[in-house]
Formats: structure tokens, C-alpha cells, sequence
């Protein structure tokens, strides 16, 4: 994927806050987005390999932070660290999840509640966060102005306005399909991916147009990355048999890049799955009686 040098500039204007930087989507877009200049601060549980992914790039990956986003000290830990440069980052990557493949008879309560907490309670309180302050900067300066009055008592309104125009934050909420096309043996995660499709959804609907803060609800297909590995490998988890739809991550890293410079709302990957809504409401009793060809009981 090739860029122009004005389209390079503009991430280099960009902080970046990415989450499940370790592997897979996370640790591709971080590889994709320090090579074309932007300011990365980047989060998970694995910090060594944080660490091996910064020394490639020194001056573009401003912090690794070690954080399990599946606990509240987790997410508690991460917010603490980046108060420094929470002015500072204009995009928010909401990557970090967790998925399990099987029947749901057979899944252990610890796994729902990781899976719930990392797929739904951490993108809401880093949005939350981060909304709050995009807000609230403003309202600070605001303040800031208004004590800055001069003698004859006039207020530069558009000193606070272009101030105000400046502020940029963009929420890049990484959802699934699943999301969309529930079925057997993903029940949870189909439940928590519906969520940041609602929750994205509702967050485009509250926002006011003069303010520059921008919502985009990514939607893949399966990506080839040790997600599934790891997926497959819970307690009472079963192999999925969807090998040949896999995509690889760096297919849906250009996608996501392109959706960060063009602030789209909605984004499937591959293109042709933005007729799953429709082919659900037409076909979903077929789609979901594929369960257990794709579940076989044990």
C-alpha cells in the first residue's frame, strides 16, 4: 500500500493508543503505523514483546505499558500511565479481545467473565476516558480564557473557538462480524461484539457535528493470527473449521489505515460482508443450523 507524502504527514501528527499490541491486528497497525510516522503508546499483557516490537522503532513508540485490560487494575493501571499524554493522543484503538470457541454448555465462568470484560467493560471505560477529557479540555479552556480577560473586559471568542476547532480525537472500536451473524459455538463472543457494534453506533448518533471527534466501528471476517489459537485453547473449547475464509492481519491493517485518514463510520472486511445484515434476515435460521457442522460434539 503506497502513500503520498502529505498522506504520510498526517500520521505523523497522530498519537496513537493502541491495545492488544502484542499480536496479531494490534501488533501489525503498530508496526504499520510507527513505519509511517505516527506516535505510538501501545498496551498488553506481554511486555517483553512490547519492548522487542519498540526497539524497531525508538522514536515513534513513545511507551509500552504492561497491563491485563481483562482486571480493573488492569484498565486502572493503564489510564494511570497514560495521564501524561492523554491531551496529546488523538486516536484511541480499541483492539485488545478475547474470543472461545465451543458450545456454551461447556464454558467455564472464569472465561465469560475475561471475555465480557476485555471485549465490553475496557473499550467503554478507555472511550469513556477519553470523551470525557476531549470534553472537558475544551470547558478547561474555556476557563482559562475567561480568566485571562483583559482590562477592557473583551473575550477573544474565536481565539476559543479556533482552540476548540484544533482538538481531534477519533475511537477505532475493532468489533467482528460475529457481532452481526450470530451463531452456535460463539455465543458470548457474538454477545460482546454486538455490543461494540451497538455501543459505536450510539456514540456516531450523540456526536454533534461541529466537533471533531469521530467514531469508527471496524467489522472483519477471521483473521489469520493466534487469536484462534488461543480461542481454541480455553477450557472446554473446540476447533473451528473455517480455515480456508481466514484473512491475513496485514489485509486488515490497510483497511483500518485507510479508515483512520477517511473517518469512516463502518467498516467490513472483506467489503462483499456488509450484505451479512440483510443475508441474517433473509437466511439466519439457515446460517445458524451450519453450527453443528462446524461444532461436532464430543
Amino acid at each position: 500500500m503506497s502513500f503520498k507524502k502529505d498522506h504520510l504527514n498526517d500520521f505523523e501528527k497522530y498519537t496513537f493508543l493502541i491495545t492488544g499490541a502484542s499480536s496479531g491486528v494490534g501488533r501489525s497497525l503498530t508496526i504499520k503505523l510507527a513505519s509511517l510516522g505516527g506516535k505510538c503508546i501501545i498496551t498488553a499483557r506481554r511486555i517483553e514483546i512490547l519492548e522487542k516490537i519498540r526497539e524497531n522503532f525508538p522514536n515513534n513508540i513513545i511507551k509500552a505499558i504492561e497491563a491485563d485490560l481483562s482486571t480493573k487494575e488492569g484498565i486502572q493501571n493503564l489510564l494511570m500511565q497514560i495521564e501524561p499524554y492523554k491531551d496529546k493522543i488523538t486516536h484511541v484503538i480499541n483492539n485488545a479481545g478475547s474470543g472461545h470457541f465451543g458450545l456454551y454448555k461447556n464454558m467455564d465462568a472464569e472465561i465469560i467473565y475475561s471475555m465480557i470484560n476485555l471485549n465490553i467493560v475496557t473499550p467503554s471505560i478507555i472511550t469513556n476516558y477519553f470523551v470525557k477529557n476531549f470534553y472537558n479540555g475544551f470547558i478547561n479552556e474555556n476557563i482559562n480564557n475567561i480568566a485571562e480577560i483583559k482590562a477592557d473586559n473583551e473575550v477573544s471568542a474565536s481565539g476559543v473557538k479556533n482552540r476548540y476547532s484544533e482538538r481531534l480525537l477519533h475511537i477505532i472500536n475493532i468489533g467482528s462480524v460475529a457481532g452481526v451473524l450470530p451463531n452456535q459455538g460463539i455465543a458470548i463472543y457474538s454477545a460482546t461484539k454486538s455490543y461494540i457494534d451497538t455501543f459505536t453506533k450510539s456514540l456516531q448518533a450523540e456526536k454533534r457535528k461541529k466537533d471533531k471527534i469521530y467514531f469508527t466501528l471496524i467489522l472483519p471476517g477471521a483473521i489469520k493470527t493466534e487469536f484462534f489459537d488461543r480461542a481454541e485453547k480455553n477450557k472446554g473449547a473446540q476447533k473451528i473449521g473455517l480455515p480456508l475464509f481466514e484473512m491475513k492481519a496485514e489485509k486488515v491493517v490497510n483497511k483500518i489505515i485507510k479508515s483512520i485518514k477517511k473517518r469512516d463510520k463502518i467498516v467490513y472486511i472483506p467489503s462483499i460482508l456488509s450484505v451479512l445484515p440483510f443475508l441474517n434476515l433473509l437466511f439466519g435460521r439457515f446460517a445458524r443450523n451450519l453450527g453443528p457442522i462446524l461444532f461436532k460434539e464430543e
